[in-house]
């Protein structure tokens, strides 16, 4: 469906880094990972690893979205600025999931009533803390939803670091970043 456990590993650590400050939900894009997690078989991750991931030395921006924005950004995952592009598609946090119809125009694709934060179908008009990279949230990558957002605040916290501070808390909870959550965050039909 688009997904990548890396992608979702990410998010999760987005959101862990600033759900004390109201984030409900998180994304990462997947141009903002520029390697895969080399783990090998001892399952643990390096530091220099993680930077090669993470390059950017992006930060973590706390916005306010409409459900209606959130569904418009999913749906800016088809729409590229080259007819010849894939898809770029977003990684989100637990607890947000969503369906797409693969048969669906550009622009249709995200199945209505099917995006939903913690098995709760979004509202449009209710207004949700999203939290990503300052390059998403001012737009990049054509995702102008997160452009549109309101009351953005830098948390000036590096992705990097928060991806670092979570690994560590996974490792210490037993579970090393070798064993990333599956996907299951987006399903595609057709």
């Amino acid at each position: 469906a688009g997904e990548a456990p890396l992608g979702n590993l990410i998010a999760d650590a987005v959101l862990d880094a600033v759900k004390a400050e109201g984030a409900q939900v998180a994304f990462m894009n997947g141009g903002g990972m520029r390697k895969d997690l080399d783990v090998a078989d001892n399952l643990t991750a390096t530091f220099g690893q993680a930077q090669v991931i993470l390059p950017f030395s992006n930060t973590i921006v706390l916005m306010d979205m409409t459900g209606a924005q959130l569904r418009q950004a999913l749906e800016q995952q088809w729409i590229r600025k080259h007819a010849d592009s894939q898809a770029e598609m977003l990684h989100p946090s637990h607890g947000l999931t969503y369906t797409w119809d693969a048969s669906k125009p550009k622009g249709q694709r995200v199945v209505p009533g099917s995006v939903k934060l913690d098995g709760v179908a979004i509202d449009d008009a209710k207004t949700y803390r999203v939290a990503a990279n300052n390059f998403l949230a001012e737009g990049g990558d054509g995702f102008t939803a997160f452009g549109e957002a309101a009351n953005k605040r830098n948390t000036q916290i590096l992705d990097l670091d928060a991806f670092l501070r979570y690994l560590v808390k996974r490792d210490k909870e037993g579970k090393p970043a070798g064993n990333a959550m599956p996907a299951g965050r987006a399903a595609r039909v057709n």
